[in-house]
C-alpha cells in the first residue's frame, strides 16, 4: 500500500534550525567583552541570512497572503502582544499594554499603547485592529494559522478594543495576541489571496526597501517604542556555498540557517566571538494525514512512532545540540512545570522495534504491508537529512 502523504509522529529534537531560517536557530558574532556599539553614523549594516531560497525575493509583503516573503514580522508588522515561553510564558506587551478577560471568558478587552504609530506617521487606533479582525473574517483570510471565531467587536475609544465570543475563549489569548494590524486604506478593497502589498506600511521599527536580491530595512527615527539600536539590516539571497563561509569572513553577522556540526564548523573557530543558540521553545514534528489509510488507525501511528530512534534523529548534522521531547509535545528540559505528573519523563529516545511490530499486529498488519512517501521542502537540507534517517529506521523493521 503506497500513499504519498505527509506523515507525523511526535518525535525528533527540540527546535532546530531549518534552512528556511529566521524562526529557529540563530548563529552570529557577538561583540568582544567590554566593547561598545559604534556610533550610528559609523555603524555598519547588520547582514542577516534569513533563508531566502531561489534567485529572486518575492515582492509579497502581505501578512494575509500565504506566499508572503520572510522577514516582515517584528521588523515591519508587530503583534498586539506575545509570551516568552523561555520564561514560563511571561506576558510581553507590545502594541497592546494589557488585556482583560471577563469572568466567563466570553469577552476580552484589549488596551492599546497610545504611543503606537504607523510608519506613515498616522496613529494606530482601535479602528485599525477592528478593521483587521473584520477583514480577516469577511475574506476568510488567516494570519496566524487560525481564523478567530469572534461574535462582536467594539471600539469604545481609540485605545480600546472589546472582542466577544459565544463560548469561553481563554485559550485564544495567544492567537489574539499574534494579530498584526493592517491599515484599512490599504486593504479595504483588496483580495487577500492576490494582493501582495508591495510597499508595506507597518508599526514596526523599520521601513523596507526592496530589491529582487535583497531586502534592506532602515530604522525609523519616529519609532514609537524606543530608539532603534541597529540602524540598517540587510537580508540578501545567500545562494552559492551558503552562509557559513561568509559568516567566517564577517560578511554576514547572523544566520538562522542550519550549519552542519555548528560547534566545530563555527563556534570553535573563534569561541570568544562566534556563538550558536538554539532556543528550545518548540519541536520538530512529522504530520500524518489521519483521513488516509493506514494512518487513520491509531496502532499504525503508534508503530511508526515506536520505530523511531529520536536521539539519532536529534543528533543528525549537529551532535549534542538537540534532544528528544516529551510525548506531550513539550520540551522536558524547559517546560517540565507544564507537564502533568503522569507524563513526567515520558521521553522515548531509542527505537522500540518489537513494540512497534506489536502495535501493527493490533491493526492486523505487518511492516511490509505499509509503504509511503515523506514529503519535504527540497531546499531544507537538514530536514531532508533527517527524513533519510527516519526512512532508514522504518526500513529496519520492514
Amino acid at each position: 500500500m503506497k500513499k504519498t502523504i505527509a506523515i507525523a509522529a511526535l518525535l525528533a529534537a527540540a527546535l532546530t534550525a531549518c534552512s528556511s531560517g529566521g524562526k529557529s536557530g540563530a548563529t552570529g558574532q557577538s561583540a568582544q567583552p567590554g566593547s561598545t556599539q559604534a556610533a550610528a553614523s559609523d555603524q555598519k549594516p547588520m547582514v542577516i541570512d534569513i533563508g531566502f531560497g531561489g534567485t529572486t525575493i518575492n515582492r509579497n509583503f502581505s501578512p494575509f497572503n500565504p506566499q508572503a516573503s520572510l522577514g516582515m514580522n517584528g521588523y515591519v508588522y508587530e503583534n498586539l502582544w506575545t509570551f516568552n515561553i523561555l520564561k514560563g510564558g511571561e506576558f510581553v506587551p507590545w502594541l497592546a499594554t494589557k488585556y482583560d478577560w471577563s469572568e466567563d471568558g466570553k469577552k476580552i478587552t484589549i488596551h492599546l499603547d497610545p504611543r503606537a504609530n504607523w510608519s506613515d506617521g498616522n496613529k494606530l487606533t482601535s479602528k485599525d485592529v477592528a478593521f483587521t479582525l473584520k477583514y480577516g473574517r469577511e475574506k476568510k483570510a488567516v494570519q496566524n494559522g487560525a481564523l478567530l471565531e469572534w461574535t462582536s467587536v467594539e471600539t469604545p475609544d481609540d485605545q480600546t478594543v472589546i472582542l466577544g465570543f459565544d463560548a469561553p475563549s481563554f485559550t485564544l489569548t495567544d492567537t489574539i495576541g499574534r494579530l498584526r494590524p493592517v491599515q484599512e486604506k490599504v486593504y479595504k478593497d483588496q483580495d487577500p489571496n492576490t494582493f501582495t502589498n508591495p510597499d508595506p506600511v507597518g508599526t514596526g521599527p523599520y521601513k523596507l526597501e526592496y530589491s529582487p536580491q535583497q531586502l534592506t530595512f532602515t530604522a525609523r527615527p519616529d519609532y514609537w517604542k524606543q530608539e532603534v539600536p541597529v540602524k540598517t539590516l540587510k537580508m540578501p539571497i545567500i545562494g552559492g556555498t551558503g552562509a557559513l563561509p561568509r559568516m567566517l569572513t564577517g560578511e554576514i553577522t547572523w544566520s538562522g540557517g542550519a550549519f552542519p556540526n555548528v560547534m566545530k564548523s563555527w563556534v570553535d573557530k573563534d569561541p570568544e566571538r562566534n556563538k550558536a543558540w538554539y532556543p528550545t521553545y518548540g519541536s520538530l514534528l512529522m504530520w500524518m494525514n489521519t483521513e488516509k489509510k493506514p494512518f487513520d488507525n491509531v496502532h499504525v501511528r503508534k508503530a511508526i512512532s515506536l520505530a523511531l530512534n529520536r536521539q539519532e534523529i536529534a543528533d543528525a548534522g549537529n551532535p549534542g545540540m538537540f534532544h528528544p521531547i516529551n510525548a506531550t509535545g513539550l520540551d522536558q528540559e524547559t517546560m517540565a512545570s507544564w507537564i502533568a505528573p503522569e507524563y513526567a519523563g515520558a521521553v522515548q529516545k531509542d527505537a522500540r522495534a518489537e513494540e512497534a511490530k506489536a502495535e501493527l499486529a493490533k491493526a492486523n498488519l505487518k511492516p511490509e504491508d505499509i509503504s509511503f512517501d515523506i514529503l519535504e521542502n527540497g531546499e531544507w537540507g537538514d530536514a531532508v537529512q533527517r527524513d533519510k534517517i527516519i526512512a532508514q529506521q522504518l526500513n529496519a523493521i520492514g
